[in-house]
């Protein structure tokens, strides 16, 4: 699945029904640029809207409203799997993501690192440098 960013932060009316469930800081930038196109990694369905978890330049996944983006490619990856968390929401996720995977990820826990350049040449394809060098 790909989306293009369409908007960098949500409209006020946007904003309004995140706020119950998630209180983004009125300032809050997302690592996100509008007019690219992102590969969506993960999906969160949860009160208020859904977050796509979307890959940095950093190599960091960020779970980002779905009210920045419009589907550019609305293929589903066979890798994902739906999981529920008892509270009512769902997430569509390679089964290797555990509830503190972004976290462990920013951490640059080894396994996670290891996992996630898996997933992403699963998702992507190998990265330009891995193609260059083969």
């Amino acid at each position: 699945m790909k989306v293009r960013c369409i908007r960098e932060v949500p409209t006020p009316e946007q904003a309004a029904a995140l706020a119950p469930f998630h209180a983004p800081d009125r300032n809050q930038v997302f690592a996100v640029e509008l007019g690219r196109e992102y590969t969506v990694y993960c999906i969160y369905f949860g009160p208020g809207m859904p977050f796509l978890g979307i890959r940095d330049d950093y190599d960091q996944l960020y779970p980002t409203p779905m009210c920045l983006f419009e589907v550019t490619d609305p293929a589903l990856p066979a890798q994902w799997v739906a999981r529920t968390d008892g509270n009512g929401s769902l997430s569509l996720e390679p089964p290797s993501f555990t509830p503190y995977y972004f976290s462990d990820l920013g951490d640059e826990d080894p396994d996670t690192l290891a996992d996630f350049r898996r997933v992403r040449a699963a998702f992507e394809g190998p990265p330009a440098s891995d193609v260059a060098e083969a």
